[in-house]
């Protein structure tokens, strides 16, 4: 089991992979899948873990010939997540979280809420979006790394788009995905910029992914 006495600040890198469906106009439900690649500042109190990270990366498979990316001003607008874990019975729960923001201008790219780029054979352009996540986690210390399973279930509504079909079929929705997480500490002076121009992410939560 891993030392929790220190209460020293630690950088740690985390990778989280998670799967679900969408339904997507004339196709149907397809499967999505959001890799995510985090910073965060690691403070342990006794049995309890204190995670705060911020975005570094985010990746979305393409679906159904759809490319969905976020800027880096965007990501680095995302309000960074508080996770507090606590170990008991060999096993590290999280107490549920919430990620989101509102109509605001989070982004100050001039429109409500977060600009999200599309890019599609027959209709591209920027969605403009509010998001509530609210996320549950359990985990076990596994050769010198946190991970486990994570359930995300996210709120999303649509604030508007510079993009006639994009406006057209674009609605709010309500989404679950499941999948893995996993944490691995880094050096102390390590930068999200510096860990992505290395080529490989200091850890995977699997199913091969990589920034």
């Amino acid at each position: 089991m891993e030392a929790l006495s220190t209460t020293q600040p630690e950088l740690w890198a985390g990778h989280q992979v998670t799967v679900g469906e969408t339904k997507v106009p004339f196709i149907g439900r397809v499967e999505t899948r959001t890799d995510s690649y985090v910073l965060a500042k690691l403070t342990r109190h006794g049995g309890n873990i204190v995670l705060e990270q911020q975005a570094c990366a985010v990746s979305f498979a393409k679906v159904a010939g759809v490319r969905v990316q976020m800027s880096q001003k965007a990501l680095r607008a995302i309000p960074r997540a508080i996770i507090q874990f606590n170990e008991k019975d060999h096993y590290v729960r999280a107490t549920p979280w919430v990620v989101g923001w509102n109509s605001a201008d989070v982004d100050k790219d001039g429109q409500p809420g977060l600009s999200i780029d599309i890019k599609a054979a027959l209709c591209s352009g920027s969605l403009y979006v509010a998001s509530t996540s609210r996320s549950s986690a359990v985990g076990m210390w596994e050769n010198g790394q946190l991970a486990g399973d994570i359930v995300v279930q996210t709120d999303q509504v649509m604030l508007g788009s510079d993009s006639a079909c994009l406006n057209f079929f674009s609605k709010d929705t309500k989404d679950e995905q499941r999948g893995r997480f996993a944490y691995r500490k880094v050096e102390s002076d390590a930068t999200c910029e510096r860990l992505l121009r290395s080529g490989t992410w200091p850890v995977s939560a699997g199913l091969g992914s990589s920034p």
